[in-house]
């Protein structure tokens, strides 16, 4: 049995990422360790997650030495892509399928490229194109990037916001579902204000925020504008204008009908 080992699901259960994939490697085994898809938001989600994005060794039965971390594809992919400087392009790794061979192990990623390492020492992953998976195709934020998302990644996990949702429900429900906190959501938006779950205030918030915070969540921004009261103005005016604090108040969606779209966290909507 090998036990702390880092994973990530929705409050539901649903979207799991950690432990993807073993194969026998002599006396242990090799695996891989996906979620986190970049350094960034591997240091949001905490110490917890240091080994999302990771070959790993596993051991299981040796005290102390069950875990070791051979290859980190997280960092090695943020300093060696072939994408970098492309601003239309975001860059991450997600560590998927693993085989180990007599040569080293090939470990497949969810992002369409093939990973492998040699087991020197060094262990440093070498990436190679690959022409086909038959693994699942990555978000779809990461195969259509949009240009002007050049700073801001997709978190983990991403929600759709419920209809006439306010902006602090929905943005403390995204920090929920990634394990982090609503500061570090503020942050990566560079908005100068803090958010309760009621609040639904978009003031200095841009266009520029609304795609952002749509990279962020992987949603089409017109998802957001449609679904959020707060952010109707951008929608309206084509993204182009500003907004302001919605009218009218709010209240606590119903529990039962969250329930039967698979939501189980608190839902604030504007009435």
């Amino acid at each position: 049995m090998v036990t702390g080992l880092p994973s990530l699901a929705a409050e539901d259960g649903s979207s799991v990422f950690g432990l993807h994939d073993i194969s026998p490697d002599g006396p242990g085994l090799v695996a891989t360790i996906g979620g986190a898809y970049d350094l960034g938001t591997r240091t949001l989600l905490g110490p917890g997650a240091r080994l999302m994005g990771h070959i790993v060794s596993l051991h299981p039965g040796v005290r102390g030495g069950a875990v070791k971390p051979i290859a980190d594809l997280n960092a090695y992919e943020e300093a060696k892509s072939p994408n970098q400087g492309d601003p239309g392009s975001l860059i991450g790794s997600n560590p998927y399928g693993i085989l180990a061979t007599p040569f080293g192990a090939f470990a497949t990623d969810r992002v369409p490229t093939t990973c492998s390492w040699s087991p020197s020492p060094a262990r440093s992953p070498q990436r190679r194109s690959s022409t086909a998976s038959h693994h699942p195709k990555a978000p779809t934020a990461h195969q259509q990037p949009d240009p002007s998302r050049m700073n801001v990644r997709a978190l983990p996990i991403g929600l759709p916001p419920v209809s006439r949702e306010t902006l602090g429900s929905y943005l403390h429900r995204l920090a929920d579902a990634n394990h982090i906190t609503i500061a570090a959501i503020i942050q990566l938006l560079d908005i100068n204000r803090r958010y309760r779950r009621g609040d639904d205030d978009p003031t200095n918030w841009t266009a520029g925020t609304v795609i952002a915070f749509a990279a962020l969540a992987a949603q089409p921004s017109s998802t957001l504008t449609q679904a959020l009261p707060a952010l109707h103005a951008f929608s309206t005016v084509g993204m182009n204008g500003t907004a302001s604090a919605a009218s009218g108040g709010t209240g606590i969606a119903c529990q039962c009908c969250m329930a039967g779209k698979g939501i189980h966290s608190l839902v604030i909507k504007s009435t």
